[in-house]
């Protein structure tokens, strides 16, 4: 029997290379474009950093480098390292700009060309402020006033009026600080009745007997005195001061006699509350005054006295108020008694601050104190006042 020949078909068929679904081939697409996403992403997140890493090492070993082969090179190259650990450190601690508040000395309110040079030294030194004293403790005015009952007196000899002594510190470009006298005044009494101080029998106080140097004080307790402060400070915000310190607010040393005969007759003298209200009515009247031109008066005192447990009869009397205090403006005269300056402004500092709270005050610094004190107020962004 013949066979038949069975023809057997091939058929091309790759493990391999398997046709794909639709579907499929979607889905490996999409999971394709992901995968390169994340790889790009990862990329650069690593890439960047290792980059200035290398970088940072070249600058390194560049550096190193000049440092060994040049000495002008080494101080450019540390210069440059610095600076950049400044721009990726964290910033320091804020620190007030010294506003550099000087005084003028009263000699040169004597003419228009004494004044200018004086001012023109102080700006040299960097001052942007100046403080002038119009009025010195004892009640002498060191400028043309035009208070009536003052303006006509023989003995004021001044050369230059308000306006002239704020117009030249204005032109030279820095701010003008007025500083007067209120109640250590032993001359105004003089010149305007019912300011001073009068014995229960209608006599002038004196402070001492007459033989002994004894001077009249203008009395807070008169009307006519808070009257009086008031127009002077008006007169000096009119003329353009933007602040207006006030010193010598505070009673003269009262004796026994004082109190239980010469001065009876005022209500509640040895009252330290009182005193102390009556004090802050001086500072109302002449803050008032001040507003009124679009200034403000600082209220200065001496350390020893709003350090001291007992204040009476000193220019820190009104600190006995702590709520009056807390609206006013203080200039406290720094001294650091001997004692290393840096430390002894940080403990001030912090004994004002346990007693007070946040009051608002700068210091005043003696020529005597050094840097050090004034680093210490800088640090903790309190303006400082040079005489």
């Amino acid at each position: 029997m013949k066979s038949k020949k069975i023809k057997i078909k091939h058929r091309k068929y790759n493990l391999y290379n398997r046709k794909k679904s639709k579907g499929k081939q979607a889905l490996a697409i999409i999971l394709t474009i992901v995968i390169a996403a994340a790889l790009c992403v990862l990329g650069f997140g690593l890439g960047r950093p290792l980059m200035e890493y290398f970088n940072g090492n070249k600058q390194q070993t560049t550096s190193q480098t000049s440092e060994s082969t040049s000495g002008s090179t080494s101080d450019t190259s540390s210069q440059s390292t610095a600076e950049s650990t400044d721009e990726t450190s964290e910033p320091a601690p804020d620190v007030v700009e010294n506003t550099k508040v000087h005084y003028i000395n009263s000699a040169a309110l004597k003419s228009a060309a004494t004044l200018d040079r004086a001012l023109a030294a102080a700006k040299s030194k960097g001052c942007t402020t100046v403080v002038v004293t119009l009025r010195e403790s004892g009640g002498t005015f060191l400028y043309k006033t035009a208070i009536e009952g003052v303006k006509d007196n023989e003995e004021l000899t001044n050369a230059l009026t308000a306006k002239e002594i704020f117009d030249a510190v204005d032109g030279a470009g820095m701010n003008a600080y007025a500083r007067i006298c209120t109640l250590r005044d032993h001359v105004s009494g003089g010149y305007i009745a019912g300011i001073k101080y009068i014995t229960a029998d209608g006599y002038g106080w004196l402070d001492a007997a007459p033989n002994n140097g004894g001077k009249p004080w203008l009395s807070p307790f008169e009307s006519k005195t808070l009257k009086y402060l008031g127009e002077i400070t008006a007169e000096l915000s009119s003329a353009g001061f933007e602040k207006i310190i006030l010193t010598d607010t505070m009673y003269p040393a009262f004796h026994p006699a004082d109190y239980d005969k010469y001065l009876s007759h005022i209500s509640k003298l040895n009252d330290s509350n009182h005193r102390a209200a009556v004090l802050w009515r001086v500072v109302s009247s002449c803050q008032s005054a001040a507003k009124s031109n679009g200034a403000d008066v600082m209220v200065e005192m001496n350390m020893e006295d709003i350090t001291s447990a007992e204040k009476l009869g000193t220019s820190a009397e009104m600190a006995n108020d702590h709520t009056k205090l807390s609206t006013a403006e203080l200039l406290i005269v720094f001294s650091s008694q001997g004692k290393d300056p840096y430390t002894a402004a940080k403990s001030f500092i912090g004994q004002i601050k346990a007693t007070y709270g946040n009051m608002k005050y700068s210091v005043v610094l003696s020529k005597g104190e050094t840097e050090r004190a004034e680093k210490a107020f800088l640090e903790e962004n309190i303006t400082v006042f040079y005489e």
